[in-house]
């Protein structure tokens, strides 16, 4: 896996991890107690917001046969091709 594989997969995580630190380094500097609570939350907000727009387990079809299969069986379907990240 290359680098920018690693980024395209984990964008979200990066970017609130480097946002997190640039603002906890901000927070060091003016030696700011309050601002930690709005960190921690901001913190939060990040870990929430990762583990809520995660995608599910869906159907898995792995064969042009089930796709076909799936397709043609009255029901609507929707196939979504998407990346994991």
């Amino acid at each position: 896996m290359s680098v920018l594989q690693f980024f395209n997969q984990h964008s979200f995580l990066v970017i609130g991890a480097a946002a997190l630190i640039i603002v906890a380094l901000g927070l060091l500097a003016r030696r700011a107690r309050r601002g930690w609570l709005i960190w921690g939350a901001l913190a939060l907000v990040t870990a929430v917001g990762w583990y809520t727009l995660r995608t599910t387990n869906g159907l898995r079809v792995s064969t042009v046969a089930d796709y076909e299969a799936a397709i043609r069986s009255g029901q609507p379907t929707l196939i979504e091709f998407y990346s994991n990240y």
